[in-house]
């Protein structure tokens, strides 16, 4: 008897315990179904509808189906974080009813909106999910949390680089992007982006050819195949010729490197196919030099991460050890931020729509974060990880290097103090209206010297040159050289002394002004006097051998010392004239050879633009 009481007590207890779970796994009488299109039928479903695109206006539409045989009541909410934001109330839905809900018009008012959103824009907390309810309030099915696409899950992308053929075509880089079925909604805006950052070779501010941007529709063609888009960049050109890789990326709906292909940009041959990059990456922008005592900005790429909204990323500042200390143990590092997820996502909420659906924009961005790094100074260097769920360090690919590592590293410089030790130096004294060159010398030894500039004048209480002053950027004497120098113009009516100022400013941003004082100040000197005119002369005669005129001899006219100014050949008639002659004191004289005869004239004094004429050489045996 004891034992059948024992028996029938633990199948009662069987029958408690299983009762419970036969519910739950029960389906529930009411489904609540989504759609970003809309519905005639609950066969027209599509799955992944609580999926939507990143940074697109999308219309989330909802529909509820009574598969039970009676009248149920029903309650539908939007809730984020927890709290309700819309809700449709105690609907009535009949038996094997089909139904979409329409939401009540639910703008947010200016009294309740707070400073995250923007015009009508409500930005919901995480998670947001639609909650099914009876009549009692209890949930009916799972929720259907909202979440939100990477554009590789509803885009395909194809890349091909042509070389130039036949040394006449220019180069190019296909892209071809094609949506497939998981493609809803509008138009989707695709960006081909060419970055010198990441491709080395690149020349920077080429001019563009070809088409970089486009818009997939979700159209189909005759044969019930998805329309492409093409972009094509033409004549791409590389300044380093050595280096003719590097990686080559895809915006699309606003989401950066929604593709990522490592490109080889061959001189000629057959065309390449660049290589996806699927791994986990890891990339850390941040400036190279900054000032502490200001937040310094800094932007985390974070792409393909597995379980990417249980991800970690953890940035960390190192804390530099003495020469005795290092070795002894792991690296020092200290918590810097972390961000959690793949990527920066706020969920919009932009009310109901015209159809009745729920209007949402999820927005989606790199991480990005203003770091608070006073008291650090000098070189500091960032590590970013990533860390699962479990807090275990997964390796990534380094975006930079290409290399797998377990973490990324940037070293940027802390700067809070200007340059130094300027001194300016130049001549004595200047020229009005004319060109001087001035040199100054200044050091910065944590961030460098970044630019010097010169002007005239004394500079303003910020320390930069007043609006009316001519401005002159400064260059190194030479390579490496700690000296800089200009030439300045001094005004025709500068008045002394003449003030010379030396604006240096570092890698950071900050800058020391220098100025020195000129006390002389001079005239040009005055232009010389105009030369004299002075008018030229002539001496004309003939040469004579005995009584017959000598002609086709050389003539030469001779300074008075006996040095030869110019000769000429005695002309028909023995005739010879020199002109252009200058006042002084001539001879002439003439030789022949073939009767061993010479003959010279007498001094020939000649006035300012006297014409001598007359003269005669007799040509006698020496």
């Amino acid at each position: 008897m004891k034992r059948f009481f024992f028996l029938a007590l633990t199948g009662t207890a069987l029958l408690v315990l299983i009762r419970p779970a036969t519910a739950q796994t029960s389906p529930p009488p009411v489904r609540l179904i989504l759609s970003r299109r809309s519905l005639g039928k609950a066969a027209e479903v599509k799955e992944r509808a609580n999926v939507l695109r990143p940074n697109v206006e999308q219309e989330l539409f909802t529909y509820v189906q009574n598969d039970s045989k009676q009248v149920q009541t029903i309650t539908v909410q939007l809730l984020a974080g927890g709290v309700e934001v819309a809700a449709v109330k105690n609907h009535p839905i009949a038996p094997g009813k089909f139904e979409q809900l329409l939401w009540p018009q639910t703008p947010p008012t200016p009294a309740t909106r707070s400073p995250a959103e923007l015009g009508n824009d409500k930005e919901l907390t995480r998670p947001v999910v639609l909650r099914l309810l009876d009549a009692k309030g209890t949930p009916l099915g799972e929720d259907k949390t909202l979440r939100v696409d990477r554009p590789d899950i509803y885009l395909n992308a194809k890349y091909e680089f042509v070389p130039p053929r036949r040394g006449t075509e220019t180069n190019r880089l296909i892209v071809t992007v094609t949506p497939n079925d998981n493609f809803q909604g509008p138009p989707c805006r695709v960006q081909l982006i060419l970055d010198p950052a990441r491709i080395p070779g690149l020349s920077a501010g080429q001019k563009k050819k070809g088409v970089y941007a486009g818009y997939v529709t979700g159209e189909k063609n005759d044969k019930g195949e998805f329309k492409s888009l093409y972009l094509v960049a033409e004549d791409i050109r590389l300044k380093d010729e050595r280096r003719r890789s590097g990686i080559v990326t895809i915006q699309a709906d606003g989401y950066n490197r929604a593709f990522a292909f490592l490109a080889d940009f061959p001189l000629s041959g057959t065309p390449s196919t660049p290589v996806s990059r699927g791994k986990e990456t890891l990339r850390l922008n941040l400036p190279l030099f900054a000032d502490p005592r200001k937040p310094v900005p800094v932007v985390i790429e974070a792409d393909n991460l597995e379980k990417r909204e249980d991800a970690r990323l953890v940035l960390e500042a190192a804390a530099p050890l003495p020469a005795d200390k290092k070795g002894e143990g792991t690296e020092p590092f200290n918590l810097l931020a972390e961000f959690r997820g793949e990527r920066d996502v706020h969920w919009l909420f932009r009310g109901v729509g015209t159809s009745g659906g729920l209007r949402f924009v999820p927005e989606v961005k790199d991480w990005s974060k203003d770091l608070d790094l006073s008291g650090l100074y000098g070189p500091v260097t960032l590590r970013l990880r990533l860390v699962d769920k479990e807090g275990k360090e997964r390796k990534v690919l380094d975006a930079d290097s290409g290399e797998e590592v377990s973490e990324v590293r940037k070293t940027l410089v802390l700067d809070d103090t200007p340059p130094e030790g300027l001194r300016i130096e130049t001549s004595a004294r200047a020229v009005r209206g004319k060109p001087f060159l001035v040199e100054a010398r200044g050091t910065d030894e944590e961030s460098g010297i970044r630019e010097v500039v010169f002007f005239l004048g004394r500079p303003q209480p910020d320390g930069k040159a007043p609006p009316q002053a001519v401005v002159v950027p400064g260059k190194p004497a030479n390579k490496g050289s700690k000296r800089w120098e200009a030439e300045l113009i001094v005004p025709g009516d500068q008045r002394p002394p003449l003030e010379i100022s030396a604006r240096f400013t570092n890698h950071v941003g900050l800058s020391t002004t220098e100025t020195v004082t000129m006390l002389q100040v001079t005239d040009p000197p005055p232009p010389a006097p105009p030369a004299a005119v002075v008018k030229k002369g002539s001496i004309a005669g003939v040469v004579m051998e005995g009584d017959r005129p000598q002609e086709g001899l050389s003539v030469d006219l001779l300074d008075p010392a006996g040095k030869v100014l110019v000769s000429t050949r005695t002309a028909k008639g023995g005739t010879f004239v020199f002109r252009d002659l200058g006042p002084g004191e001539y001879r002439v004289s003439s030789i022949k050879v073939a009767s061993n005869t010479r003959g010279v004239s007498l001094p020939i004094p000649l006035a300012p633009g006297q014409d001598k004429v007359g003269v005669v050489v007799k040509l006698w045996r020496q």
